[in-house]
């Protein structure tokens, strides 16, 4: 088989929710072709490409960003209407930790906010893998921080 039949052929196997989110790699021949379901979106979540762990890059209306995942985005929005309640204050997102200068390691906590008067740090994990564990243990002794980690999966 020629190269242009076997790229012709990949092309013709695409998805149509894929093509879609990617017209720029997939070309014209794809547009307009998306399933309705990849249409349906909820109110203030829309959602477009998943990863290896099968999360889905996710944009959250009321927070004006995109999460890495679902899970992510829903949490985001809980802790940004508890801090337009009151309930706390100082939500960042995407919190950056230096562990180790040479080689530079970093781990990056998805939130951080103040209730009660004490600093909290939470990070969304849909699966917790070695390396996320070794992470968290490696701030917790270099920097005294506990990271609360919310797991979500599927359903």
């Amino acid at each position: 088989m020629s190269r242009d039949n076997s790229e012709a052929a990949f092309m013709a196997q695409v998805s149509p929710d894929v093509a879609a989110l990617n017209p720029g790699v997939f070309g014209k021949h794809h547009e307009g072709r998306a399933s309705s379901k990849a249409n349906d979106m909820d109110s203030t979540i829309e959602t477009a490409r998943t990863n290896k762990y099968r999360a889905v890059r996710t944009w959250s209306e009321l927070c004006q960003r995109t999460f890495d995942s679902k899970g992510e985005a829903k949490r985001a929005e809980a802790l940004t209407m508890m801090e337009r309640a009151g309930q706390i204050t100082g939500l960042n997102f995407q919190v950056p930790f230096t562990l180790c200068q040479e080689p530079t390691i970093s781990v990056t906590v998805d939130f951080a906010y103040c209730q009660d008067g004490k600093q909290v740090y939470e990070d969304f994990k849909g699966m917790m893998t070695r390396d996320s564990r070794t992470k968290y243990a490696w701030l917790r002794e270099k920097h005294g921080v506990i990271i609360k980690v919310l797991q979500g999966g599927r359903a």
